[in-house]
């Protein structure tokens, strides 16, 4: 018994083994059996329609090239007024999606096409566009050709280094005379340098998001174009227009960044100098490329300090006059933050190209980080956790109308966010938790209004009214004739406002009801030389060795150089004046009138400094008009 159940196990193994040599001989004999050629009556049909799905190829391949690696376009997003960048930039008659941008809600966000994404969409446009391939001049020669099963169409694509492969799945029948051919598979080939262009994009892309060499070329143009941090010999303040700074920045980066070159072939520098705008993105490229950037383009520029289109910078050692410090400095420090869109282009010799576009970014005076970090949530301070007395604040301008404002409250150096107040009726009110504390600070903030803030003990339930002062922009005009170069600064100072300008960069002030301490200084040209001196500075310091244990000191000398200093301007008037103004005056008033006493040019320091003294006993003259 077992021994014939072994012999019908081995009969059934030998079945087995017969059937796979069988559907195997079957298989080779499919594949290598010779393929029919095309009869050559038939031939001129497939050439044509090879030569229409290569045409198509390379429309979709020039779509792809145009627009960033994309013929369907990523889903669009729009920008914001805080980060005006939607998710394509529209240049000509192309929409070419970022590949790296901000969104609206400042969120840094990639789109970066795979290879196999632009091949998938290049098939689908092929496979979309097949109908385009039109037979009708051969059906007038006698051609029968019929594509009846044209919804078993599909495309296959393989974009290589130099070249594009197509394979198509399309059923055609075509009959002449007494031939006919059914052809179900069709292959080209296009030639096109879209796989090298690809290649050598996405190498440029990823060298910018590691090494983030345009964001270092930016840092340059904002320091040779713009100021940044430094220190002026003058006694007079340094003014600059922000529009005039922006637009210089924007001008720099649009001439700078298309002097850009990748280390290659395809240029040859003409002055040694221009080795700076050369980068080595570790090979050698053979393509012209170009970084392109247009003051045109959404761009976000934000600089800090600034007020009203004005950048300043005031001078240390004006008031305390040259007696104390010996001179005058203007230091100043303006921190940027700025976004812009580069597009970047690589050409061959053909002129044939590809384009992407990516947004560069420095964050005040620093590249971004080349690695996107959530920002943390800010740590709210413990005394603002503990809100337990709720107190009631009202807000109202000086006719008693409601105004909505920002509520904050400050307890010694710790300041709460609040809320705001909400109109209902003919108030404008807010009731929230307040934290304990005595002797604080309730704060009101509006557009339009100068801060206002009120003392209150917050310790037991309460309630608060604050007025509102309305800012009221007046021309300022002065009772002096300037020259280029010369100007006058004048500060008003009031408990809860301050505010100054430089004129004549500026003609106009915005001023709140209140007392004002104010003082002038005007600055004519002069050429006044500080001799430069040496004094010697003795201090106590700990005796050395065993005597220094027991408290001993010993006396140190050293020197103290000054050096030799010109100052180019000269203040040669000013005074000072205290001044009430009421808000029924400023709300009829157009203009401010100032007299500012003139003095003699210095031409000495001993000269400059009786001109400060005559600054702090002479008197300005203040009318409303």
């Amino acid at each position: 018994m077992p021994k014939y159940r072994m012999n019908k196990k081995a009969q059934v193994t030998l079945f087995v083994v017969i059937a796979i040599i069988i559907i195997a001989g079957v298989v080779l004999v499919l594949y290598f059996k010779p393929k029919l050629p095309l009869p050559s009556k038939l031939k001129p049909v497939e050439d044509y329609f090879l030569s229409c799905v290569s045409d198509i190829a390379k429309e979709g391949a020039t779509i792809l090239s145009e627009q960033g690696g994309y013929i369907q376009l990523p889903p669009f997003e729009a920008g914001s007024a805080y980060m005006p960048f939607q998710s394509r930039l529209n240049f000509f008659s192309s929409s070419i999606p970022y590949w790296f941008y901000i969104s609206g809600n400042n969120i840094y966000k990639t789109q970066v096409p795979t290879l196999r994404e632009m091949e998938a969409q290049l098939a689908n446009y092929v496979a979309e566009h097949i109908d385009e391939c039109s037979f009708e001049a051969f059906a007038e020669q006698g051609y029968s050709i019929s594509t009846e099963e044209v919804g078993k169409i599909s495309s296959t694509v393989r974009i290589l280094e130099h070249d594009i492969a197509i394979e198509l799945q399309y059923p055609l029948t075509i009959e002449y005379a007494d031939t006919t051919k059914r052809i179900t598979r069709h292959t080209a080939r296009v030639s096109s340098e879209l796989g090298s262009f690809y290649k050598l994009a996405k190498k440029i892309y990823d060298e910018e998001q590691k090494n983030l060499f345009l964001e270092s070329y930016t840092l340059d143009v904002i320091t040779l174009n713009a100021p940044t941090t430094g220190n002026e010999i003058s006694c007079a303040p340094l003014v600059w227009s922000t529009q005039e700074v922006s637009s210089a920045i924007k001008e720099a980066l649009q001439n700078n960044l298309r002097r850009i070159k990748l280390k290659g072939t395809y240029y040859k520098l003409t002055k040694e100098e221009n080795k700076y705008f050369v980068y080595d993105i570790g090979e050698s490229v053979d393509k012209q490329i170009i970084f392109f950037y247009s003051s045109l383009f959404p761009t976000r520029l934000e600089i800090v300090p600034e007020e009203d289109g004005i950048m300043k910078a005031m001078p240390v050692g004006l008031q305390e006059g040259l007696g104390i410090l010996g001179f005058c400095y203007v230091p100043y420090h303006f921190v940027y933050s700025l976004a812009y869109p580069v597009l970047i282009q690589i050409f061959d010799k053909e002129n044939n190209l590809f384009q992407f576009s990516l947004v560069v970014v420095v964050d005040k005076n620093q590249a971004r980080k080349a690695e996107i970090i959530e920002t943390p949530e800010q740590v709210e301070a413990e005394l603002c956790k503990n809100k337990l007395e709720k107190i009631s604040v009202y807000t109202y301008d000086p006719d008693l109308e409601p105004v909505e404002a920002k509520i904050k409250f400050k307890c010694l150096n710790t300041v709460c966010d609040i809320g705001s107040t909400i109109t209902k009726g003919e108030e404008a009110g807010l009731t929230a938790q307040f934290p304990q504390c005595v002797n604080g600070f309730v704060i009101a903030s509006a557009e339009g209004y100068a801060p206002t803030k009120q003392q209150l003990s917050t310790n037991e339930p309460s309630s608060v009214e604050l007025r509102m002062k309305p800012y009221h922009e007046l021309a300022v005009e002065l009772d002096i004739q300037l020259k280029e170069n010369e100007s006058a600064l004048i500060n008003f100072k009031s408990e809860d406002y301050s505010t100054s300008l430089v004129y004549p960069v500026e003609k106009s002030i915005k001023l709140a009801e209140g007392f004002y301490d104010i003082d002038a200084y005007l600055f004519r040209q002069g050429n006044i030389i500080l001799e430069g001196e040496k004094t010697e500075k003795c201090i106590k310091v700990p005796a050395s060795g065993i005597a220094g244990i027991f408290g001993f000191k010993k006396e140190e000398c050293y020197d103290i150089t000054v050096p030799e200093q010109t100052l180019t301007e000269a203040v040669a008037g000013g005074g000072k004046t205290s001044v009430s103004l009421y808000e029924e005056d400023l709300a009829v008033s157009k203009k401010i009138a100032i007299s500012i006493p003139q003095f003699k040019v210095p031409t000495t320091a001993e000269e400059m400094q009786n001109n400060y003294y005559l600054i702090d006993t002479s008197k300005l003259g203040i009318t409303l008009e």
